[in-house]
């Protein structure tokens, strides 16, 4: 089974290194208002990584828990009425926690999807599924699927590994893509006390997708 090249470095790209305590904060925007207004905005444009971040209808940008720099980014999205503590502000159909990380890699450079078989073996190999681990622990992910549309991969995952007391389902879906020449993982997290369907997860990462492009589309 063949590995990544040692141009990527698969452990960002799919969860970045303080996940658990960034869960455990996404959690709460998913689910709580906050006690004061503060600015949610619906996109975000992480400068030195490159890229715009936008996600669904309903979903704002928690800038407290993002971060940009030339070797990658990471935004976080909630409720953008939570986020705001705005009763009247948008809010998702169903609340969830999404995450984007942005990392360069050459094999953004050409479409993305040429590498997918090589992604795919290495995503089903235990330092994929270590990669894939909120806790970096390959035996806590088992993958359940992965698909390709295009240019976008789908992996459906179970990730048993503790959440830092964020309590989120471990039936999750994870989107990756090549944006603006950069590696994309987009993360769709529902939560335990008002779980997702995998059908509504899956449709969720689509969507993030969908906006992800038509948002750094329009951008250049």
């Amino acid at each position: 089974m063949r590995s990544l090249p040692v141009n990527i470095t698969p452990r960002l790209i799919l969860w970045p290194r303080r996940g658990r305590a960034v869960l455990a904060v996404a959690v709460l925007a998913a689910l709580a208002a906050c006690v004061a207004t503060r600015p949610a905005p619906r996109s975000l444009t992480l400068t030195e990584a490159g890229v715009t971040i936008a996600g669904p209808r309903g979903f704002c940008i928690d800038q407290s828990q993002s971060r940009d720099g030339a070797s990658g980014g990471f935004a976080l999205l909630g409720s953008c009425a939570a986020l705001a503590s705005d009763p009247t502000a948008p809010r998702p159909a169903a609340p969830a926690v999404l995450t984007a990380t942005v990392t360069p890699s050459d094999l953004a450079a050409r479409p993305l999807s040429r590498s997918f078989p090589q992604m795919k073996a290495f995503f089903l190999s235990p330092a994929g599924r270590a990669a894939l681990s909120r806790a970096g622990q390959a035996d806590s992910v088992q993958v359940q699927a992965i698909e390709t549309q295009g240019d976008l991969m789908l992996i459906r995952l179970t990730d048993t590994a503790a959440a830092a007391g964020a309590r989120v389902q471990p039936e999750s879906w994870r989107a990756v893509m090549g944006v603006n020449g950069r590696i994309v993982s987009l993360s769709v997290l529902g939560l335990a006390s008002r779980p997702l369907s995998q059908a509504n997860q899956r449709a969720l990462a689509v969507d993030f997708a969908n906006v992800m492009t038509a948002t750094n589309t329009a951008a250049r």
